[in-house]
């Protein structure tokens, strides 16, 4: 479902927060800082020949995109820098040979870590090799307790050991994606290999890089409920786009890394982290392991219990099935190869920690979703692509936030629209939560998604996400009213803080319009006014199901006080059942040839078929040759067809065979009488005559039974 169409007042909001963004005063957007994590081969080039992050990093420093959140992006190394593609192209400063225990490094200073490893390439199985600078223990112990304070964390690398200096020990990291060979983690050659690529029009898969052939993915949808009881599908967060977009198509690859599936992440294997006695996936409450986000006490509330990793995005290999070994010089494969393996494999992995007070963690299958090799061509020759990535890079930064910050950011968007136009919204002295919510959220669907929105709503309320998901054992036709709607939940929430803060918006004008004096923006009333709107709008959403539970006891008890106020015999139903009985009086056989037989005797089938179905079959045997011969043909019957019930808009065939013929028999060759009837069965009462076009004259009868 689309937002609603803009109004005039919606594009002047819009047009103003693009100035707002420009250097209005009266707007901020929250700075979320992020360190990227390189080594290796990989650079901050946008080079379409390099492992390049100058792309994404473009993305990210945009700050022309939202007025409600920014990014501020620094760049280390844990190498010299000497390995990395094209270092004269590095568009971003790099600091080199880091270390998080560095005396002059303070990991507070980040709010996210974006880790892109490329070590150990290719040359060892041993990640921990000194030469490919890992993670020490002090490091890594230090990493840990930032991420248990809320610290988010991406990583990635790519197939076989790609990474696994970097990553393959940090907590969470190191379970949610194969990293090492002891994982299982996929080859760069061979059957086992995860290749992507797609098929091109030529029929061959296009294995050079930048190419504009994208591979399929296919989102995890979980369902939500509307206002209307309609069960819509909602994406992950990661993979939502504005206006109910979907990103479903990623850059393709040779050979792919894997996320492990939700059921394979192994939550108590020892993270031997000296000095680091913290769990890697801790529990909110008591209680044992759950495969989902949540469990019900017999009350009936909800609470984290153990929150796990999940696969949001899934893949399929496209390789032949067969030993191969990936060459350059061997462009193009074999275009007549037809086997295939179609392994599904997780690409995209997420863990929301914050239910349970920890940072929250995204890992990719491969870096090259990231890469400039891997974007130019969609760069240049299809942007909806590239722009989706765009997207998807912006959304793992803003999943990656705290619940504050996401607070922060909601306040940030709501007040951005409110104060870009207050005369927008009723003007009355209670304008109403719901209607200054669906204003504000056809403002915010524009540049944030539904899902995006509902992620930062539950900042303020953590069981809304529980309470917008419904009964998962129901069909997905079904209603249900397990759940929140999330059109009003998202509405009441963003209505509230929206309607508490008219005010210090029309303040905040009004100071420079009466008084003519600087303006000055006061954030304690703005964090004061948000935080009793977001209760305001908690409260109307609770008093309107209270409301809707009144209402819809009473439609139910209307509804079943009518119950049988229609008595069945009021119903009229246009179709005619009449019991008949088919009986078949005297037959006549024309031919001669038909009627002889070496024997003397000869037999015969009759058949009765309704709407196709056979319901009569009756075979007449030891017929006597030489008294038709003597009757001309003739000989009587007197034998009940068919008795039973007949309806309007069935077909009846009645047919005669020579011989005997089962009813799974067509007899075709045998047929020597047949004769269709499709009236209204009623006028079908009473003789019927023969045509002498037949092979074999049959007359019958049709009468009521006794039964009707």
């Amino acid at each position: 479902m689309r937002q609603p169409a803009a109004s005039s007042r919606d594009t002047r909001a819009v047009a103003s927060l693009r100035w707002g963004v420009l250097g209005g005063p009266w707007l901020w957007a929250p700075r979320l800082r992020i360190l990227f994590v390189l080594d290796g081969r990989i650079s901050t080039t946008d080079d379409s020949e390099a492992f390049g992050l100058g792309l994404v990093l473009d993305t990210l420093t945009d700050d022309s995109y939202a007025w409600w959140v920014g990014y501020e992006v620094h760049v280390v190394r844990r190498d010299d820098g000497t390995k990395r593609m094209f270092p004269p192209l590095d568009r971003y400063p790099e600091k080199l040979n880091v270390q998080f225990t560095d005396s002059d490094f303070n990991i507070d200073d980040y709010d996210q870590i974006w880790f892109f490893g490329d070590y150990p390439k290719n040359e060892t199985f041993d990640p921990s090799d000194e030469r490919y600078h890992p993670l020490s223990d002090p490091e890594l112990k230090l990493l840990a307790e930032w991420m248990d304070r809320g610290g988010g964390v991406f990583a990635t690398g790519d197939h076989y050991n790609l990474g696994a200096s970097m990553c393959s020990r940090i907590p969470r990291v190191r379970t949610m994606r194969k990293w090492t060979v002891a994982q299982g983690v996929p080859p760069q050659h061979g059957n086992l290999r995860n290749e992507t690529l797609q098929p091109s029009s030529e029929g061959w898969e296009d294995l050079w890089e930048g190419d504009t052939l994208a591979q399929p993915i296919e989102p995890v949808y979980r369902r939500v409920l509307g206002s209307l009881l309609f069960r819509p599908l909602w994406s992950h967060a990661l993979l939502s786009l504005p206006f109910w977009g979907v990103i479903t198509k990623f850059p393709d690859h040779m050979h792919e890394g894997q996320v492990f599936d939700d059921d394979a992440v192994k939550l108590d294997e020892p993270l031997n982290i000296d000095g680091y006695n913290g769990v890697e996936y801790p529990s909110g409450l008591p209680g044992p392991v759950v495969t989902t986000a949540s469990a019900v006490t017999s009350s009936g509330s909800v609470f984290p219990r153990r929150p796990r990793p999940h696969v949001v995005a899934y893949g399929y290999t496209t390789h032949e099935f067969r030993p191969q070994v990936f060459q350059r010089a061997a462009f193009p494969p074999n275009p007549t190869a037809s086997l295939r393996s179609a392994r599904r494999i997780g690409l995209v992995g997420a863990y929301e920690g914050d239910l349970v007070g920890v940072g929250r963690v995204v890992v990719d299958s491969t870096w090259h979703h990231w890469f400039s090799l891997n974007l130019h061509g969609f760069r240049d020759s299809d942007p909806a692509i590239y722009q989706n990535m765009q997207a998807y890079y912006r959304n793992v930064g803003l999943w990656l936030t705290t619940s504050a910050q996401r607070r922060s950011i909601l306040v940030a968007a709501v007040w951005g629209v409110v104060a870009s136009d207050p005369m927008a919204f009723p003007d009355s002295p209670d304008p109403g939560s719901w209607a200054v919510g669906e204003r504000v959220m056809a403002v915010l669907g524009r540049t944030a998604s539904q899902p995006a929105i509902a992620d930062l709503v539950k900042a303020f309320f953590p069981t809304v996400e529980e309470l917008l998901t419904p009964d998962d054992s129901l069909q997905s036709a079904e209603p249900s009213f397990s759940a929140l709607p999330w059109d009003l939940t998202l509405r009441a929430i963003v209505g509230g803080i929206a309607t508490a803060l008219l005010k210090p918006a029309s303040d905040y004008h009004a100071a420079h319009r009466d008084r003519g004096r600087r303006r000055l923006l006061d954030p304690d009333a703005i964090v004061r006014h948000a935080a009793e709107g977001a209760q305001e709008g908690h409260a109307v959403l609770v008093a309107s199901l209270q409301s809707a539970s009144t209402s819809a006891n009473e439609l139910a008890d209307r509804l079943e006080a009518d119950s049988s106020s229609v008595p069945p015999e009021s119903i009229p139903i246009a179709v005619e059942l009449v019991q008949l009985r088919v009986v078949a009086e005297q037959l006549q056989m024309t031919g001669t040839s038909d009627r002889a037989r070496g024997d003397g005797d000869l037999a015969l089938t009759a058949r009765i078929t309704a709407a196709g179905t056979v319901v009569a079959n009756h075979v007449l045997e030891k017929i006597d040759a030489s008294a038709l011969e003597k009757r001309g043909g003739f000989v009587d019957l007197d034998v009940v067809l068919y008795e039973g019930v007949v309806q309007s808009g069935e077909r009846i065939v009645i047919e005669v065979f020579r011989g005997a013929i089962a009813p799974h028999d067509p007899g075709v060759d045998q047929v020597r009488y047949r004769e269709a009837v499709d009236e209204a069965p009623s006028t079908w009462i009473g003789g019927h005559a023969p045509s002498p076009a037949q092979p074999w004259r049959l007359w019958y009868r049709v009468e009521r039974s006794k039964a009707s």
